[in-house]
């Protein structure tokens, strides 16, 4: 049996930014009540079966919504983050303008 996961890999080269979303395959070494034990580079991993957000799925069209929701959740937290660094850039550059004011006034 196999279980897949969607992931995305960047490459960097010079000014270029390459990525790939590829989907990974792992074989089951064991399958449990609950979940399944995946080869993962040599190492064990245990997989939850019954996870809505699981490592891996049994299917690729699995794999892909939860990719599709790792990715909009990234998006969500990023843009959030976004959002107070510029409002903290803007805070900054009022109080560089206070300071100014003061300081041309001496």
């Amino acid at each position: 049996m196999i279980l897949y996961r969607l992931n995305d890999w960047g490459i960097e080269l010079h000014l270029f930014y390459i990525k790939e979303v590829s989907f990974e395959e792992f074989e089951v070494l064991k399958v449990t009540p609950s979940g399944f034990w995946i080869d993962r580079y040599g190492d064990r991993r245990w997989v939850n079966g019954m996870a809505k957000n699981a490592f891996a799925f049994d299917t690729r069209e699995k794999a892909l919504y939860n990719y599709q929701k790792r990715k909009e959740c990234q998006i969500r937290i990023l843009k959030e983050r976004l959002n107070r660094a510029e409002e903290n850039l803007e805070k900054a550059n009022k109080i560089d303008l206070a300071i100014k004011l003061l300081t041309n006034k001496s």
